[in-house]
């Protein structure tokens, strides 16, 4: 599926620049999936302007494009969990090594997952879930190694999983959350930097509203939040 979603946005890059495709991609996924759930008024409505504003600039033959391509994801996911936007993002040279913006590779996190998983079970067995911490979100591929981790332990990462995660790039927030909604992750996600505790959007999982995690969730935000 990598391929085929590769193959799709590069036939398009003859009239759009391909990073700009690629924004625009992420973006308009992320947008459609949090506006089916997030019924906030204010943000809901600023973000069907965002939508329309971005679907403007292409054909509806480019838009069928863009559909095609979060099909491609939507079934790269139900084929194999894997950090499958980062690994696009990566093959493409899409990310900013002058900005120190770094991928992991997903065989080297689930190698951290299987480290730290011992720990976190015990949480779970404790409190009925654990709390994910991620001051650097990237894609997500770290969270999506995590949760397989987890699920072969035994345990359900739809339920007994949450996620808080920051990142400066806007890009790597909808990647993140695309990725974590089609897999039914919990989490919030925020365009933010983790140093200076400066957040600009908050991202909503529809896992995280529709399982109730604002009311279940007693425990305090990080404290980098």
């Amino acid at each position: 599926m990598k391929r085929e979603f590769v193959k799709t946005i590069m036939s398009m890059s003859h009239g759009h620049n391909l990073f700009d495709l690629f924004r625009d991609f992420c973006e308009l996924s992320a947008l459609s999936l949090v506006n089916a759930v997030d019924r906030r008024q204010t943000l809901w409505q600023q973000r069907e302007e965002r939508y329309l504003n971005i679907v403007k600039r292409y054909t509806p033959v480019e838009i069928d494009k863009f559909c095609q391509m979060l099909a491609f994801v939507i079934e790269g996911l139900e084929l194999e969990r894997s950090d499958f936007m980062g690994e696009v993002f990566a093959e493409m040279e899409q990310h900013n090594s002058h900005r120190g913006q770094f991928f992991t590779p997903y065989d080297v996190s689930r190698v951290l997952a299987r480290i730290t998983i011992a720990d976190k079970v015990r949480e779970i067995d404790n409190t009925g879930f654990v709390t994910l911490q991620e001051p650097s979100m990237g894609s997500g591929g770290m969270v999506v190694a995590f949760s397989e981790e987890l699920r072969k332990a035994g345990y359900n990462p739809q339920t007994q999983m949450h996620v808080v995660g920051v990142d400066v790039d806007s890009r790597a927030v909808h990647m993140a959350y695309i990725q974590l909604t089609l897999l039914h992750i919990p989490a919030v996600i925020y365009v933010g930097n983790t140093l200076t505790m400066e957040m600009r959007e908050e991202w909503k999982t529809p896992a995280h509203i529709m399982g109730g995690w604002d009311y279940r969730q007693k425990q305090e935000l990080p404290s980098w939040l």
